[in-house]
């Protein structure tokens, strides 16, 4: 059974450690440290992550949104209707692992778009390159795990002025992937 310490963020799969999807990237230099990474900032992005999810699970308190945030949700709702975005809760928050090439993630929707079968990632930031990997990784993961064809892969940029980017990916960089998480199993976890 795969287990996850959000404290840590350590994945471990019947008490075997696993890399995760973001530590892969970070390790074979393809998420390179942020000039802008600030811990409020990062605060930020995990608090309106959250009200998504809230949204989403249909248990969001709308008195306790704070005002900067309420754009990057309404972003979000735009985005469910102009997609046509179907979630259900159980599509919240996924956890996943590859069995063959050992890595773990948590998607954050595997949802309906416009009725296809799609992992979807929210982000609050601008489009990185390695995105794309990372979608990858855990659309590789979900396909093996439930034995179903390769879903397709979306990342919707949330925007403070209310606004959303929607950019679809596809396998073409599956190699990559592929790739890196296997020279992580190489090197080790760390």
């Amino acid at each position: 059974m795969l287990e996850f310490d959000e404290a840590k963020h350590i994945y471990t799969l019947d008490g075997r450690e696993l890399p995760s999807v973001t530590t892969i990237l970070k390790n074979c230099g393809c998420m390179k440290a942020l000039p802008f990474y600030t811990d409020a900032g990062a605060a930020n992005g995990k608090r309106r992550h959250l009200l998504t999810e809230l949204y989403d699970n249909r248990t969001l308190d709308w008195g306790t949104i704070a005002s900067e945030d309420m754009p990057y949700l309404e972003g979000w709702i735009t985005a469910r209707k102009d997609l046509n975005i179907t979630v259900e809760p159980s599509e919240i928050e996924v956890q996943l692992y590859h069995p063959i090439l050992g890595y773990a993630g948590t998607a954050d929707r595997i949802c309906l778009v416009d009725g296809v079968r799609t992992i979807l990632d929210i982000k609050n930031g601008a489009p990185a390159k390695w995105n794309v990997l990372q979608l990858i990784l855990y659309g590789l993961a979900y396909s093996v795990l439930f034995e179903q064809s390769l879903p397709e892969l979306l990342c919707v940029y949330l925007k403070k002025n209310g606004k959303y980017k929607a950019q679809k990916h596809d396998y073409s960089d599956q190699s990559y992937a592929i790739a890196a998480a296997r020279i992580q199993n190489w090197k080790g976890i760390k």
